[in-house]
Formats: structure tokens, sequence, C-alpha cells
């Protein structure tokens, strides 16, 4: 599975200072953040969380935030994984030449600015270099279009959602809390959100609340 990969949108300016983050981007990396990282601490990958600031002018031809993001996650987080498994599935090193054998194809889902970030020249170039083709979902229709989202578990999830009542859910997540906090690799994946988070405090400035709901739910995301 490839590094998870969460954003945090509409972010204000008093969140993410324009004088810390004047791309208005933060993107943190989180060892832990991962398939497995709450079941066992050695497990150490890293998992990447980009806050956005909302953006309230700009020109057109000036990249949006939304539009860095893409960037960034393509150079840095997709394409290095696809040359790992390369590697690894492959005996394929990342600096020779990619065969046709082994072109890899990857999804985007509906967004304009993934699809804006694509079709530049130097991407096309990289991509085409790396041998990637990148394939796109129709707007607003990936609930429909991706396996995950067509499979027989996401339309059985969907149906008990419909009929699941709220009191249901509260004694569900209570359950789900005290699993969750009972897991030593819990404490320490928590311990290192919080850790990055302070080293952060400078370009981050969340409500106490709000931070402290975005690590427990980071801390529950990962399967």
């Amino acid at each position: 599975m490839a590094p998870l990969f969460m954003t945090v949108t509409g972010l204000s300016d008093g969140e993410l200072p324009q004088s810390t983050c004047p791309d208005g981007v933060l993107i943190l990396k989180i060892p832990g953040l991962c398939v497995g990282g709450t079941v066992d601490p050695r497990i150490q990958n890293c998992g990447y969380v980009a806050f956005i600031r909302s953006r309230k002018d700009g020109s057109a031809n000036e990249e949006s935030p939304e539009m860095t993001v893409c960037r960034y996650y393509r150079t840095n987080i997709l394409l290095p994984w696809i040359e790992e498994l390369r590697f690894i599935v492959h005996n394929h090193p990342s600096d020779a030449p990619v065969p046709d054998e082994l072109t890899t194809v990857a999804w985007l889902d509906g967004g304009m600015p993934q699809l804006a970030v694509v079709v530049t020249e130097e991407m096309q170039s990289q991509d085409a270099e790396r041998k990637v083709l990148t394939c796109k979902h129709a707007a607003a229709a990936t609930a429909v279009e991706q396996p995950c989202d067509t499979s027989a578990a996401f339309r059985t999830m969907k149906r008990l959602e419909a009929v699941s009542t709220s009191a249901a859910f509260r004694t569900m997540k209570r359950l789900e809390a005290v699993s969750i906090a009972d897991t030593q690799s819990s404490v320490v994946l928590k311990s290192q959100v919080q850790h990055i988070f302070r080293d952060n405090e400078d370009k981050l400035k969340l409500r106490a609340a709000n931070q402290r709901v975005l690590v427990d739910f980071l801390v529950r995301v990962q399967p």
C-alpha cells in the first residue's frame, strides 16, 4: 500500500500564518502513520498530513495551494513509492531506463487541481520518462467508479450507515476508544504526532480542541 496522505483544508490565516507558510501549505511527515502503526510500534513507515490555507485571491497564473500539494505528492511520495516497488518486486533500479513491461497506471479522483498539475509539461515529461500512465475519474463519480467503492463491502457499509442510530454509533465509538487506548503502539504514535505538532507550532496554530480531535483521528485512521 502507498504511504497514507491526508489533507486538512480550509485553514485560516491565523491557523496557517502567511509569515511562516507563504505558499499556504504545510506538509508534516509522521513516522508510524501507516498500516499496522497502531498494532506494532516497530512499524515506522511514514504517513503525511497536508494542511492547506484557504486562498482569498490570487492571479490566474499563480499555482494554488491544492496544486502545490498535488505536485509534492506525485514527486516526493507517489513516484518514489512506484520506483521502490519496481526494485523490490522486479529488482529494477530507480536510475535505470524503465522497460515497457514495468509501465505503471495511476488513477486520480475528479479534483481539477490534480489534473492541472498532471498536464503540465514538467509532469508529463517526468511521467513519460518513468513510464507512469495517469488516468482520471470523472468529476464527482469516484464512488461509482473506483473498485474499492463499488465493492460489496463498501455497499454493505453504506446500507448499515443508513439504518444505524446515534446511540449505537456512540456505543461503538466508546468500544473503539477502549480498544485503541489499550494498545501501546497507539500511545507511541500519539506521542509522535503530538511531538511533531509541537515542533511546528510556529507554523500551525490550531485551537487546542481542534488539535486534540485531529490527533485522535490520526491515531485511529490507519487500518
